[in-house]
């Protein structure tokens, strides 16, 4: 096996596409991402569980006070279970199962 490094993860699945790879790998929401795209859809699917977890953040500039408004904005999200229904919009047909231990994900406070 031979590792075959591309500048970006929309090129790894070119790769793959193109028979250039046999697999592809990252976090499995940017796996889903990139399956769900026009071009990829019915080429590539999201197989396996996951073999890390992955925090994810929102950035804000370093004078921003608007932590507390993005992290009401989440929990709202969770809340209503729209996102739950984006995560299943925008992974569908992907192969995509959402790790329940993970997701929805806890919001930690602003720092």
């Amino acid at each position: 096996m031979q590792l075959l490094e591309r500048p970006g993860y929309a090129e790894c699945v070119t790769a793959l596409t193109a028979g250039q790879v046999d697999a592809v790998t990252t976090d499995d929401i940017i796996l889903a991402g990139l399956a769900a795209q026009p071009a990829n859809k019915g080429k590539v699917k999201v197989v396996g569980a996951p073999f890390s977890t992955e925090r994810y953040g929102v950035g804000l500039p370093q004078d921003n006070d608007r932590c507390e408004d993005v992290n009401a904005a989440i929990e709202k999200m969770i809340e209503d279970g729209s996102w739950e229904e984006f995560v299943t919009k925008n992974t569908e047909g992907t192969g995509y199962t959402p790790n329940a231990s993970e997701n929805p994900p806890t919001v930690d406070p602003c720092a």
